[in-house]
């Protein structure tokens, strides 16, 4: 083969190369913002790390992981979990390359292993977060008590596992597959709880504005995280 055929090949490999690169950080560069600025109660304190953002109660015995939706800004979810840490649950958000929880599906493990004084553990995840947790718990059943997931579904078979599963969503999702939702609850344990929120939607599980594809809720913001915590939180202490 002719010197310049191959210099031809290599240029276009580059160029290949180049554009898929561009394309990635086109694509990963934006994700949807928090859009509030929370007020910590004097019951939580908030410490903002590199790997994870943590609300912290003045005393617990229970922990809740929590892996966000794709493309979320993790602290867009510090309003619906800083009402589960006032009721004493240590709240861990982890922070993932991009956000985006596929980059970073282990991230359970070194947030487990920073905090050895928690008795009971959690995973929790909205959207893809919430298949990022069922995929973490397929490989370690073990390494939590439960799974909570908001408008998600369980992208592993965890119906031989002895871990208690909440499944919630609201009844005006407009970005949750239901299909998907429905196959897939046959891989969760058969005491697997659901909770409908009537009135609410995808992304006001954070708050992060309307997501695209998604529905108006017709209860506020507020409400819905409000109804959420108190779902967590009765299944937790059940």
């Amino acid at each position: 083969m002719k010197k310049g055929i191959w210099k031809k090949i290599v240029l276009l490999s580059m160029a290949l190369i180049l554009i898929t690169g561009l394309v990635f950080v086109s694509y990963f560069s934006v994700c949807y913002k928090s859009q509030s600025d929370p007020a910590i109660s004097a019951q939580v304190s908030l410490a903002e790390e590199k790997d994870h953002i943590a609300l912290i109660p003045e005393a617990y015995e229970t922990a809740l992981i929590f892996y966000s939706g794709a493309k979320v800004e993790e602290s867009a979810y510090i309003p619906l979990f800083e009402i589960c840490a006032k009721e004493g649950v240590l709240c861990l958000i982890a922070r993932t390359p991009f956000h985006f929880p596929l980059f970073d599906i282990g991230a359970a493990s070194s947030l487990k292993a920073a905090h050895p004084e928690v008795k009971h553990w959690y995973l929790a995840g909205h959207s893809l977060g919430g298949v990022c947790a069922s995929l973490y718990l397929k490989d370690h059943p073990q390494e939590a008590e439960g799974l909570i997931l908001l408008a998600s579904y369980a992208d592993a078979d965890l119906s031989d596992t002895d871990l208690r599963v909440l499944d919630i969503y609201g009844d005006l999702d407009g970005v949750m597959n239901r299909e998907k939702h429905d196959e897939h609850l046959k891989d969760l344990p058969s005491d697997y709880e659901t909770f409908l929120i009537k009135g609410g939607n995808h992304c006001q599980f954070g708050d992060y504005g309307l997501q695209k594809g998604d529905n108006e809720a017709t209860i506020s913001s507020e409400e819905q995280k409000q109804i959420t915590a108190r779902a967590i939180l009765s299944f937790i202490r059940e």
